[in-house]
Order: structure tokens, then sequence, then C-alpha cells
């Protein structure tokens, strides 16, 4: 599944005006003269600057033999100098349009004045890559958003053929009886050459994606699909029990880049390792295949995020913002939710879920937040090493609940981490959901735990 995409490069004459789609081959007798071309290689999936392209321009005529190669800085740029007048190709390779499948097809441009002259190049937009990949009807709506990518086996890297790659979402609808939830599912089969496209899935939602061939497999991945409509993710196959695998990273703030010494990484319910005093980590033992992470710190947000157990696999990165910059820009963007009680006191009314009043909350007197939960029907308040960790009951068995603050998610808070930085007596009120009775705004999203919303001051 190799796409082909011709892509019209901008070019812009710097000075005199000049329709540069009607030039001629200029005259022989200023082949002298030479020209100037300046441009920016742009991603258009991500909306910034395309770093690392090898740019190319080489003279379209006969007996010609004048190629000249740039590679795009941190910026985009790139230049040629000292350019013949007359006609020529300009193209660019990046190792983005080889996993996403794509050939970019080099475009004319004419440089006929001993100018300046600039020609921006660029990959395709999600909507153009979509429509390709899926045809012009999958997205017409606007509403639509494709997931592409290329599966590969994490030992030896190579491409797999015939693997199974699954998406599923959720999908709301509201009727006489309240919002009713419905799971939705999208699969392919990936090509000879590993790639798979999943499309007509819904613009800005959380998924989960995962693949697998045999006894081999992924972890189910958790994304939130960009507005734009468009995800590229490769996947690597790998045995969930195979335990030879090997992740190295670094954990930093992600204000100033400090080192996080001590954090905490693990995979799934695998051992846990500490970062030394550089933040860095090196957990053994790991399963093969895309796995999904979790990294923790005193006192910044803990974070969950897809990693390639693969060989020759670069280290990660893994930037934990503070708790107290969360927790402010929560204050600021939410207050006038926050302090608008109508909609709790609406939601309490339906009886869907449970419901912690400001009265309960200044009769129980806790000492800590998470005292407040112990006589709540099915969460539990449970010690995991040094720290305690909230719990749900869950359509598998016990869980971990999203925690929303102030209507804000706040990815893997454990109760410690909401004892250090939430105190009792600032709660106006608390919100306690299954996965089957949460309403659309505090879903948990495709893990079928639960939901704990707190409201403060």
């Amino acid at each position: 599944m190799r796409l082909t995409i011709h892509l019209a490069l901008l070019a812009i004459a710097l000075g005199p005006a000049v329709d540069l789609a009607s030039a001629q081959t200029p005259d022989t007798t200023r082949r002298q003269e030479t020209g100037l071309i300046t441009g920016i290689a742009h991603d258009s999936i991500n909306g910034g600057p395309l770093v690392g392209a090898i740019v190319q321009l080489a003279s379209t005529g006969a007996g010609s033999m004048f190629v000249r190669t740039d590679t795009s800085d941190e910026l985009g740029r790139f230049r040629f100098e000292k350019v013949p007048l007359g006609e020529y190709l300009l193209g660019f390779f990046h190792p983005m349009t080889d996993s996403l499948g794509i050939e970019v097809l080099p475009d004319t441009v004419y440089v006929v004045l001993p100018q300046a002259m600039r020609a921006d190049v660029a990959i395709p937009s999600g909507a153009v890559l979509g429509a390709a990949a899926c045809g012009p009807a999958a997205t017409r709506d606007g509403d639509a958003a494709t997931v592409l990518g290329v599966v590969r086996d994490a030992d030896s890297r190579q491409p797999l053929a015939g693997a199974g790659v699954v998406v599923e979402w959720l999908e709301f609808s509201v009727g006489p009886a309240g919002f009713t939830q419905r799971r939705r599912r999208s699969t392919a089969t990936t090509a000879a050459d590993g790639r798979y496209a999943l499309c007509d899935v819904p613009k800005g939602t959380r998924i989960a994606l995962w693949a697998s061939k045999g006894a081999d497999d992924t972890d189910i991945l958790e994304f939130d699909l960009p507005k734009g409509g468009f995800l590229r993710n490769d996947l690597y196959l790998g045995a969930p029990q195979s335990g030879t695998g090997r992740l190295t990273g670094v954990v930093t703030a992600s204000t100033g880049g400090r080192p996080l010494a001590g954090a905490r990484v693990r995979i799934g319910e695998g051992t846990e390792v500490r970062a030394n005093d550089r933040g860095e980590f090196a957990l053994a033992g790991a399963p093969l295949g895309t796995r999904m992470i979790e990294v923790r710190a005193v006192g910044f947000q803990p974070t969950r995020r897809a990693v390639n157990v693969a060989s020759n696999e670069p280290a990660v990165r893994v930037e934990l913002p503070t708790l107290e910059a969360m927790l402010d820009t929560v204050r600021v963007t939410a207050s006038r939710l926050a302090t608008d009680r109508t909609g709790f006191a609406q939601r309490s009314r339906t009886g869907h879920g449970h419901y912690v009043s400001p009265e309960d909350i200044a009769k129980r007197n806790a000492i800590r937040t998470s005292d407040l939960f112990h006589t709540i029907p099915g969460v539990r308040v449970a010690q995991s090493g040094s720290d305690a960790q909230l719990t749900m009951r869950g359509t598998t068995g016990s869980c971990v609940p999203m925690v929303y603050l102030d209507g804000h998610r706040m990815e893997g808070l454990s109760a410690g981490d909401i004892d250090s930085f939430v105190r009792p007596e600032t709660i106006k009120g608390i919100e306690v959901y299954s996965g089957s009775t949460a309403p659309p705004q505090f879903h948990p999203g495709m893990s079928g735990c639960g939901s704990i919303v707190i409201w403060t001051r």
C-alpha cells in the first residue's frame, strides 16, 4: 500500500513579477548568470518545520549535470546558491514519507532571474493522506479520522504482512432514557509491506489501538486522536511473556529539563525500576513489542504512554509536568465550572453515580482526602509499595479509576498524589461513577473502569 501524492511547490520570485508557470527556457546569452533558491520544508501533519529533510535540485536540460543537495535545518530551512538560470526538478526525501508509505513526486521550478527566489516543499496534510488511503468519501463529512502505520517484528524490525490491527472507541447518544454508550470498532490487515490504514474513526476521540499476529501482540494502547483527523503510529509485535526486551530512557521535568532522580518506571504489572541521579533508567526483562509504560515521580503528574521495546531502539525521553502547574492551570481554566454547583446537583438527582456533598464532607471531618473514599461503595484505598492507590470494581475486576479535578482529566493520580495536593477542607463535592454510568464528559475511556470527579472551592 504505497501512495503516490503530487504536491505543488510554492515558488515565489523575489524581485520583479514573473509568471513562472509560463516561463520559457532562458536565453543562452545569460547562462553565465546564476540565482539563489531558498525554501522551507513543512510538516503539514504536525504543523511545524520538517527537520532533516534531504532536499535535491536537479536540472532537466539535456546533457546538463547540475545537481545539488541540502538538508533542512531545525527550522526546516534549505538553500541552493549559484544556480544557473534554467528549468529544474525540486524534490525531497524524509524518513516520515517512507513510514507513511507515500512517494512525493518532485515538481518543476524555473530560475529565470539572477535573483533570489523561494520554493517550499511539504509532507501532505492529514486530510490529503486520509483521502488517499481511505478514499475521498471516507473523509468527505470532515468528522472522520484516519490511523496509518507499519507493523513490524520487534526482534528483526522487518515489516509483517497479515497482522491484524484493531481500533476501538466509544460512541455516545442521548435519548429519552438518558445517554447510552456503544463500543465501535474498525479493523485492518497489514499488506505485504506491513502497512495498515484504519478509516472512519471519529475525530477528537480517545481510542484503543492494538495489533497481533499469532502469539505475538502489542499492549492495548490508548491515544487521543488529533483534531486534525490523522494519526501515524508504527507498531511492533513481540511475545508478551518473552521478557527478553530492554528499554532505556531518561525522565525529566517538562519545565527546565531537570532530571528526576528516583522516578519510578514500569511496564504493566512488571518489575518497577527507579531512575538514577541523572534521571536515567534501564528496564531489563521487558516484553518485546509496543507497550504502555507508566512513569511516576513525587510532585509530578504521572504519565502513561506507548513505547517500542524492540531491537536497536533508541532511548526514550519522558517529560513530567509538576502537579502544582497542572492544578494551577485547572483552577484558572475551570474556576467558573468549579464554583457552579448546578451541574453537580443535576447529576446527583439522576441516581447514576455516588455523590458526596459538602455536608457529607463536613460531617466526616477527614484528615486526608483519601479518607473520604473509605465509605464510598465500590472504591478502595490500597497500599502499593510506598504509595496508596485508588481502585474500583470494573468490568474485569479491580481497576484504577480515572480522576477528574475540577473537570480536568488527570492521568494516573494515586491516592497519595491526591492527598498531597487536595486537602479535604478545599473540596466542595465528589462524584463517583462506574464505567457504564459515567457521563460523557467524565468517561474513563476504553479502560472499562470508573471515574472519580473532585470539585474544589
